[in-house]
């Protein structure tokens, strides 16, 4: 259960962002789903974002704790020298919530971790080539995956490309349904963009592929110059949605709003002043293609 999806965002000049998505939706038995669980996390004092698959109560509860505790400062100093430290610390909280949690319980899960070193944009020098000092920005993802047929931990680290945007990693249920809608908006003239990540994955929790997938879209980020954030997102299927759960109000307040086509909208969904408008290529399925973003998911029965 989950759709989940990591990819980086790179402009002319370099890696300028860093994106987790999610579906909203916890499975028991596929007749009584619950599409309100919070599964994608961003700090608020760091340029870090939290996401999991599979199992939700222990990630969930151990990400929430240590999103408070980054924010409140309490890392220790010198896990916060390097990624890797940072990282290490992460694991070892997770590691101590799944002693405390009941053993038959306890079930499979990966959890995601992506931040950002450095705070200067990856300019490249004109003369040599070469990138410039230590504190150039630079994105890491690393997951940590628990086994509990095996009864063992897994850790390993996804490499960040440098060069264009690309799809770091993609897990959950929907798997097949996000990389079969991924490679339709990659074969498009849209291709190697960050933007048709996110849309592409809108499309594959519209067309109802997987069953265990459903519910909003959540999204955060972080960019290469700020600390990361969680997005409302504005969709035909779910209106304006924050953290997965409906936002009934109209003001903006601190919060960046995207819709299906990872345009900048306000709640509404309407398009914001002088902000880029993205056209949806056609994707193969001529009754898709015929519709605009807005009545997609009108299809969402019909599969895609």
């Amino acid at each position: 259960m989950t759709s989940f999806i990591a990819w980086v965002g790179v402009d002319q000049r370099g890696p300028s962002s860093l994106y987790f998505a999610s579906d909203s939706r916890v499975t028991w038995d596929k007749k009584n789903p619950w599409d309100a669980c919070k599964k994608v996390f961003a700090c608020n004092s760091q340029p870090e974002v939290f996401g999991f698959v599979d199992y939700p109560l222990l990630p969930m509860n151990a990400l929430t704790k240590a999103v408070a505790a980054i924010d409140a400062g309490l890392r220790p100093k010198q896990a916060e020298l390097s990624a890797e430290g940072r990282c290490d610390w992460l694991w070892e909280q997770i590691k101590w919530e799944a002693t405390k949690h009941p053993k038959n319980e306890l079930k499979s899960f990966n959890i995601f971790y992506g931040l950002r070193t450095g705070s200067k944009h990856p300019i490249k020098l004109a003369t040599s080539g070469e990138e410039q000092d230590a504190d150039l920005a630079r994105f890491h993802l690393f997951v940590l995956s628990w086994d509990h047929k095996e009864e063992v931990w897994y850790e390993r680290t996804i490499q960040v490309p440098s060069k264009v945007s690309s799809v770091l990693h993609i897990d959950g249920s929907g798997f097949a349904s996000i990389k079969d809608w991924t490679a339709r908006w990659h074969e498009s003239e849209q291709k190697d963009t960050s933007r048709v990540v996110f849309s592409a994955f809108c499309d594959s929790l519209a067309s109802n592929s997987d069953e265990s997938s459903g519910g909003a879209p959540q999204l955060v980020g972080t960019y290469w110059d700020k600390n990361a954030q969680t997005f409302g997102v504005h969709t035909q299927a779910h209106g304006a949605t924050f953290q997965g759960s409906p936002y009934k109000g109209y003001e903006m307040g601190g919060v960046s709003w995207r819709n299906s086509l990872f345009e900048r909208v306000n709640p509404l969904g309407t398009l914001l002043p002088k902000a880029q408008r993205h056209s949806r290529p056609k994707l193969g399925n001529p009754s898709i293609d015929r519709l605009d973003a807005s009545r997609l998911v009108k299809l969402a029965h019909k599969g895609p």
